[in-house]
């Protein structure tokens, strides 16, 4: 079909992984010279690897997958870059065979539809059918280190600095195997990953039905300034930072158990209308009834209960904090009150997949495997480290019934870095 084109002025490039179904065979019938191989595969890669082969004005993508519809499909995508001075990359339309399973074919007539568009905001762009200035892929080459979404990242890249997206649905393939979102849950997972980082959360889109919920907010931080007084400095500058990210995503207020000493320490920091946002209780008093034997939540019902006088609405959530933590990012937080703002969720926590195998300490110190490590990774059960003081989303009510830890209603929310505790660390021989 390349072949077949009514504009003829290119040149192929064959960038071939390993493949094992005479590939290089069928494109020596052809004459084509170029042709480089490619060990390591990531798409970013062999994008790349094929760009620094070519000598033209523009670079055409075409999938192994996908072929042509017709003689005019290479002019109407070129054309493409006519239709706005600031365009840097076209994309074309893609269809399903007569033969294609009906889920693959379901996604490809969903996602490319047949009225033209200019994106100026809109990030999706997708190489198994395209074309970008060869200027613009010296400015900015594709990320060989993602798996996924790479065509995606690199549309981003170039919206940000000003550029456009112009989608042609007359140029046309057929791809055989669609847009594979019917995959594997590693595979998928890896995608979404992607996907949240290009669109990132904005708390001013949030549903209307949950904006309410954005009026009631309150983080909770327990500290002991005794225990960490060799540390307390940098706890005192992670809260600083936690209450002025905390004040940027939402409008919230701040209730903190401590010590006197902390709370005076704080106020030398912070200015009046940040300390006016904060209630104080103080732990070390005997009235508040509050010693070391107390977990967590038991703390956070009885400081809620004792202060809700004080407080100006009646809390949706508490985000805990743990000064331990680095302060928790304005992207963390704006995703932990997103999916709890618009998810029926009591529990919403930072974390990572653990990888490796974990095992359990016993009281009497042996250790027991927290799963089945002999099965294959993909039967494993998937385990999570959670870092609860780093920043945790808790309904009220899961507060004041104990529910919180044992709810089915939880979303672990997997954070970019993963938060170094501050102080000593137990190390079990």
């Amino acid at each position: 079909m390349l072949s077949k084109q009514v504009m003829q002025d290119f040149e192929i490039i064959i960038v071939d992984n390993k493949s094992t179904d005479n590939t290089l065979r069928i494109v020596e019938q052809f004459g084509i010279r170029k042709i480089s191989h490619l060990d390591s595969y990531t798409p970013g890669k062999a994008l790349n690897l094929g760009a620094k082969l070519a000598s033209g004005e523009f670079l055409v993508f075409l999938s192994a997958h996908c072929v042509p519809y017709d003689e005019f499909w290479l002019q109407l995508l070129l054309d493409g870059f006519q239709k706005d001075r600031r365009v840097q990359g076209v994309y074309g339309r893609q269809i399903p065979l007569p033969g294609t399973a009906d889920d693959n074919a379901l996604d490809l007539l969903s996602v490319f539809r047949i009225e033209e568009r200019l994106q100026s905001t809109d990030y999706f762009f997708h190489n198994a059918n395209s074309a970008i200035k060869f200027e613009s892929w010296l400015k900015t080459p594709f990320d060989e280190s993602i798996s996924n979404l790479e065509d995606q990242v690199w549309a981003k890249q170039i919206i940000t600095a000003g550029g456009v997206i112009y989608y042609e649905p007359k140029s046309l393939v057929y791809h055989h195997d669609g847009l594979h979102f019917q995959q594997s849950p590693e595979r998928t997972s890896g995608v979404i990953k992607v996907l949240r980082n290009l669109n990132e959360l904005n708390l001013s889109d949030i549903p209307t039905y949950s904006k309410e919920r954005l009026n009631s907010w309150y983080s909770f931080c327990l500290f002991d300034s005794r225990k960490n007084d060799s540390i307390l400095k940098e706890c005192l500058e992670n809260y600083v930072q936690f209450i002025r990210n905390f004040g940027r995503v939402v409008n919230g207020r701040h209730l903190l158990v401590s010590s006197v000493d902390f709370f005076t320490k704080l106020s030398k920091v912070l200015n009046t209308e940040e300390m006016n946002l904060i209630t104080f209780c103080d732990r070390t008093s005997e009235s508040q009834n509050l010693n070391e034997e107390l977990d967590i939540l038991e703390i956070m019902r009885h400081t809620v209960k004792s202060s809700l006088s004080a407080m100006t609405n009646y809390p949706e959530a508490l985000i805990y904090f743990n000064p331990q933590y680095p302060s928790t990012t304005d992207n963390d937080l704006s995703n932990l009150i997103w999916e709890f703002c618009t998810s029926d969720v009591d529990l919403v926590v930072l974390g990572k997949r653990v990888e490796g195998l974990t095992w359990i300490r016993e009281p009497d110190g042996s250790f027991r495997s927290s799963e089945n490590f002999l099965k294959p990774n993909r039967k494993r059960d998937k385990v999570f480290e959670v870092f609860l003081g780093a920043g945790s989303a808790f309904s009220l009510s899961s507060i004041e019934d104990y529910s919180a830890l044992s709810s089915t209603k939880l979303r672990i929310i997997e954070t970019h870095a993963r938060p170094r505790m501050l102080g000593p660390q137990n190390v079990h021989k």
